[in-house]
């Protein structure tokens, strides 16, 4: 779970509720667990190997490539915004 939902941004929120409709099957989305598919990398993890406008642009696009089994995400830039958002509420120091 989150530390404290209250100072989470309207979009962070949002985000999460996507995390968790589209990704958690595969992918750890909060600040501690293990991803369920061990190819996944947990989400507090991916802005230390992309930046925030880097991720955006390609959850906009439908650009995530890297893994076969990654389907293709193609949020729209609200959506893409709010997922980011809550990345960044997450990420490891």
């Amino acid at each position: 779970g989150t530390r404290n939902d209250a100072s989470l941004s309207a979009d962070a929120r949002a985000g999460r509720a996507l995390a968790g409709d589209l990704c958690a099957g595969c992918h750890a989305i909060d600040r501690a667990g293990n991803s369920a598919n061990p190819a996944a990398p947990p989400f507090r993890s991916i802005l230390s190997r992309l930046s925030t406008a880097e991720l955006q642009q390609k959850l906009s696009t439908g650009a995530l490539m890297g893994h076969p089994e990654l389907p293709t995400v193609h949020l729209s830039a609200q959506g893409a915004r709010e997922l980011v958002a809550w990345l960044e509420a997450i990420r490891e120091p």
